[in-house]
C-alpha cells in the first residue's frame, strides 16, 4: 500500500503536458524508481528496482 500511494501522490503532481512528451515520461520512471527503492531502503544502486516500464499511458 505505501508504495502504491506515492505513485499515486507522484502522478497526480504531474501535469498532463509534461507527460506528453518522451522526457516528461523517462523523468517519471526515474523518480517512481527512486521512490519506491527509497520506500524499500535500498542504498545500492544495483539492488531493488532498476526499471520502471509503462505497457499504457492514458493522459486525462
Amino acid at each position: 500500500p505505501e508504495v502504491r500511494d506515492a505513485i499515486i501522490r507522484l502522478l497526480s503532481s504531474k501535469q498532463a503536458e509534461e507527460l506528453s512528451v518522451l522526457e516528461g515520461k523517462d523523468k517519471l520512471a526515474a523518480d517512481i524508481r527512486k521512490q519506491v527503492n527509497d520506500i524499500l531502503g535500498v542504498k545500492q544502486p544495483n539492488e531493488g528496482v532498476k526499471k520502471v516500464l509503462f505497457n499504457a499511458f492514458i493522459i486525462q
